[in-house]
């Protein structure tokens, strides 16, 4: 039971981070019906999973030293960050000269040894990495759950604290959207994550109870009343600009969104086929958010190719050229860094092999 669990929180990923690419290159496409577009829908959860996801594995036991977990995620986020940052620095002056990039700047020495530099402090400088700007709101969301956490567990009333620093939380961070206030690494978006990890700790010591509630009748009723809030509210959810869509109904649309995601991922559990699918989907998914820009410009450098396209401003155009091909982008989007993640853990494994040769 314990690893289906397993399995249908990685296809939650998945369905957050499709839902990413689909955001990316899909956002204008209305839904039949409705005043309502693909990107507006998907942008109503598709961040908030991930924090929920992480706050369902996060363990009782780390209150005691959160510094440590605090550190592991530290050091893969900010790994990934600084690894993915030099490769694209490194290819810059190649993406220039294939057009696959907007910038038409060759870098030097000097310019690339900036850029890697400042990917130490967690951040990108790369157009292909725009989304990473998740990586570091998403550490310091993590961070002030385990610091906040840790302190409600070691006081006298814990459960008592627990609600007290929710809603305090809750509290400062809709107060700080709702102003359009702009802290560094999105912190005022991190604090808006924290309540949510601690939905996702809370669902998981009811999990049992909770799951036999989450159905397939219930995941179509979750997509209709979002899109229904979505049709009557002006604005929406965006929260790279600090849009929450109303004080008021960030967080219930945020949570129904999490409920439409954990019932298709149920659904798509069902299936041992995309069960295996998906999960690998889910368990690469900060992959995948740091190269599916890659993905979409790979699709518009073959396209121009094929048909002769020589506009150096058309070809570049970030995220993605105006070719039309939406399903192309969200295919390549999410196979393209599949893929190439898999050739490198295979390649990976194969010199650990040869080692012990």
């Amino acid at each position: 039971m314990q690893g289906k669990r397993n399995s249908t929180m990685d296809i939650v990923k998945a369905i957050g981070i499709i839902s990413i690419v689909m955001g990316h290159c899909c956002y204008s496409i209305m839904i039949p019906a409705l005043n309502v577009s693909v990107g507006e829908f998907v942008y109503s959860y598709h961040l908030m999973v991930f924090f929920f996801v992480a706050g369902f594995f996060y363990k009782r036991e780390y209150h005691e030293h959160p510094e440590q977990y605090i550190g592991k995620r530290l050091l893969k986020l900010g790994g990934m960050l600084f690894l993915y940052n030099t490769v694209f620095t490194l290819l810059h002056n190649t993406l220039v000269s294939l057009k696959m990039i907007s910038s038409t700047e060759h870098y030097s020495i000097s310019k690339m040894i900036s850029c890697i530099v400042q990917s130490l402090l967690m951040k990108y400088t790369e157009e292909l990495l725009g989304a990473c700007w998740f990586l570091p709101m998403f550490f310091i969301g993590t961070a002030l759950f385990a610091i906040a956490f840790s302190k409600a567990e070691k006081s006298k009333k814990p459960e008592y604290w627990h609600k007290i620093i929710c809603i305090l939380f809750a509290a400062v961070a809709l107060y700080a959207n709702s102003l359009e206030l702009t802290w560094e690494y999105w912190i005022q978006t991190s604090i808006l994550a924290v309540p949510i990890m601690y939905i996702g700790y809370f669902a998981k010591q009811k999990w049992d109870k909770l799951d036999k509630g989450i159905t397939w009748y219930g995941t179509i009723l979750s997509a209709a009343v979002i899109l229904g809030i979505l049709n009557r509210m002006p604005g929406s959810i965006e929260l790279s600009v600090n849009q929450i869509l109303h004080p008021v109904l960030f967080y219930p649309v945020t949570l129904l969104g999490i409920y439409f995601c954990i019932g298709l991922a149920k659904i798509l559990g069902k299936n041992p086929y995309t069960e295996k699918f998906f999960s690998l989907v889910g368990k690469e998914s900060f992959h995948i958010m740091a190269l599916h820009f890659l993905g979409f410009k790979i699709v518009d450098r073959i396209y121009s190719s094929v048909y002769g396209i020589t506009d150096a401003e058309k070809i570049g155009k970030f995220p993605h050229s105006d070719y039309g091909l939406h399903i192309s982008y969200v295919i390549a989007g999410v196979l393209i860094p599949l893929c190439l993640i898999t050739l490198l853990r295979k390649v990976q494994k194969y010199g650990h092999f040869v080692k012990k040769m």
